[in-house]
């Protein structure tokens, strides 16, 4: 009590809606500010709530989502609780994050905030999906440099009888690539236009549109730098073979590429 005043009306809230907060005795300056904006906004008083409220990035997911004509707090809120069920590993802190991530990415776009945008059945693929959109959208201005860099690579493409090997050679290939492989290489842009990496896709003969394993050859050394499966996994010794196979082959072709440039 302050003055004999109790919580409740020290807070001005009434006595039923401070039930979720558990033990008293507990409770600290920032669980009873987070708790009165709960109950300024019309929220329920729980924890769920006051950890999105307390999200370091809460205040620029309000201001953009208060865009849209669609917005509804409380929907907000509830929307946000039930991606943090269907995404048990991560807290409410990273969903806040990622939406955050997502509705700026829809905005450089340029993509209307309507209901069914604004509020996507899975954040997490909505959000991996827009990301990718933003950064092909950003990278087409170096398409042309890129296809430039990389076309004398394409005489070096090559296949046996289980495996082919393809040099990427076009900006969306290569960030299509990178989300299917989930590995860093959409950020190799530069470093092709470059020519100082160059990277290739190996496919399974039976499985050709299935991801399988990217290859990073380095045009100066004439040698293979990488050479990983799905998640940068280590890759099966026969593929590890054929890559061996395939270089001593185009070694002579490599040189002249690189000479040539």
């Amino acid at each position: 009590n302050y003055k004999g005043k109790s919580l409740e009306r020290i807070l001005g809230i009434e006595p039923s809606k401070l039930s979720a907060l558990g033990d008293r005795e507990t409770l600290d300056a920032d669980d009873l500010r987070l708790a009165k904006k709960c109950y300024k906004a019309g929220l329920a008083i729980t924890s769920k709530n006051m950890e999105i409220f307390a999200s370091y990035r809460y205040d620029e997911l309000f201001t953009i989502a208060n865009k849209s004509a669609n917005f509804k707090l409380s929907k907000l809120f509830k929307y946000i609780r039930h991606q943090g069920k269907h995404v048990k590993t991560t807290s409410i802190l990273y969903i806040v994050s990622d939406y955050v991530d997502y509705l700026k990415a829809l905005l450089e776009l340029k993509t209307p905030l309507t209901e069914d945008v604004l509020y996507p059945t899975s954040l997490k693929a909505a959000h991996d999906r827009t990301v990718q959109e933003v950064k092909l959208a950003r990278e087409k201005g170096k398409e042309k440099a890129f296809r430039n860099a990389v076309a004398p690579f394409v005489s070096l493409n090559a296949e046996d009888d289980t495996y082919s090997i393809k040099v990427i050679d076009s900006v969306s290939k290569l960030i299509k690539e990178a989300a299917k492989m989930h590995n860093c290489s959409a950020d190799y842009i530069d470093r092709i236009v470059a020519r100082n990496s160059i990277l290739f896709v190996i496919r399974e003969k039976v499985h050709p549109r299935k991801p399988f394993c990217m290859l990073e050859l380095s045009p100066a050394r004439g040698d293979i730098v990488q050479n990983r499966g799905v998640h940068n996994t280590a890759v099966p010794p026969d593929v590890d073979a054929f890559a061996d196979r395939w270089l001593k082959k185009i070694r002579r072709k490599l040189k002249n590429i690189t000479e040539a440039a």
